[in-house]
C-alpha cells in the first residue's frame, strides 16, 4: 500500500480546494450575469411604464387646461 507523503497530502488538497473554489467563482459568475440581465429587463419595464404615465399625465393636464379655456 502507497502512503502518499506529507507534500503530497497538502499539494491534493490545495488542488481540491482550488477546483471547488473555481466552481464557487463560476457560480458567482453566472449569478451576476443574471442579476444583470433582471436588471436591465427592470429597468427597460420601469422605463416603459414611466413614459406612459407621463404621457397619460400630459393628456390629463391638457385636457383639464382647455376645459378650462372653453
Amino acid at each position: 500500500m502507497t502512503r502518499e507523503t506529507e507534500n503530497q497530502t497538502r499539494l491534493r488538497r490545495a488542488k481540491e480546494a482550488l477546483v471547488a473554489l473555481q466552481a464557487a467563482e463560476a457560480e458567482a459568475r453566472k449569478a451576476l450575469a443574471d442579476a444583470i440581465e433582471s436588471t436591465k429587463r427592470a429597468r427597460a419595464k420601469y422605463e416603459e411604464l414611466f413614459c406612459n404615465e407621463e404621457n397619460a399625465e400630459r393628456a390629463r393636464r391638457l385636457k383639464d387646461y382647455y376645459h378650462g379655456t372653453a
